[in-house]
């Protein structure tokens, strides 16, 4: 039997209004890490690593090894916590030239004289098992990557790392994922004098969640973070964002978090100018 329009019509409008409240977010979540637990952990990792390269300098052979796993494993808590990135993948971090053909799933493009360093990563995007074929100049063109600019001060970790290893060529990361991911939960227990709240986890899906506490797109948290989500399986098929957008989205949440945390201990955060990039999709 044939239902009355209005009958379908309300029902198609209670479908809508479930979806649109089922992806509403609050601003706020016990998930989310506190600006004091941030601060902890921007600047006690800062401070460790600095101390490292100080000892690393002057220990023997065996205390290097160890000061090394240590230093590589604060680079990678900090990479995964600002970037949002798992830590198998900032293991695979590579040094590349900016403009080069991406070649690993996360990589850094040092500074020039006119821009600041760069990470750049691929942006997660479905599977399609056929692609409309459109016109040049009809679509925006595509692109594989998106690039975030440095605004934590990751990349001189990086390079720090690079130069006290040079014969690894490109790559930054010696020792293996699981004696990085031990050592990790290590600094953690340290950072957090044992709190349960710092976990890996929760320090991975900061920036995912963060970017969805700022601006309630499941989205575009999912391609900047790398961060699966069911909420935003489906969306991703019928989603294509400017990588100019996700780039703004990313400086707009991390540089108002940065403001707050660095007033937590009496700082004032650092300006940059963001260099405006070309118009392109992922």
């Amino acid at each position: 039997e044939a239902r009355p329009f209005v009958a379908e019509l309300l029902s198609h409008q209670g479908i809508h209004a479930h979806i649109t409240r089922s992806r509403q977010f609050l601003p706020f979540s016990y998930n989310l890490l506190t600006l004091s637990e941030l601060a902890n952990l921007l600047f006690g990792v800062t401070d460790k690593f600095l101390r490292c390269r100080e000892q690393i300098c002057s220990a023997t052979a065996n205390e290097q090894k160890s000061i090394r796993l240590r230093m590589e494993a604060l680079l990678v808590l900090h990479l995964m916590l600002w970037f949002g990135r798992s830590l198998e993948d900032c293991k695979k971090i590579l040094i590349a030239e900016r403009g080069a053909r991406p070649a690993r799933v996360l990589e850094m493009v040092p500074a020039d004289v006119t821009r600041l360093a760069e990470f750049r990563f691929l942006a997660p995007i479905p599977y399609y098992a056929a692609e409309e074929q459109m016109p040049r100049g009809a679509v925006r063109v595509s692109q594989e990557t998106v690039a975030v600019p440095d605004l934590v001060g990751a990349a001189s970790l990086v390079m720090t790392l690079k130069k006290l290893a040079p014969e690894t060529g490109a790559a930054v990361f010696t020792c293996k994922v699981n004696h990085l991911e031990g050592e990790v939960r290590a600094i953690l227990r340290e950072l957090g004098d044992g709190d349960p709240r710092y976990t890996i986890h929760k320090v991975r899906a900061y920036l995912h969640r963060q970017i969805i506490a700022d601006s309630h797109d499941v989205v575009a948290a999912s391609m900047l973070s790398g961060m699966p989500c069911l909420s935003a399986n489906t969306p991703l098929y019928y989603s294509q964002y400017s990588v100019k957008h996700l780039r703004d989205m990313y400086c707009r949440s991390v540089q108002q978090v940065l403001v707050r945390v660095y007033a937590c201990v009496g700082l004032q955060a650092p300006t940059y100018e963001i260099t405006e990039v070309a118009s392109g999709a992922v």
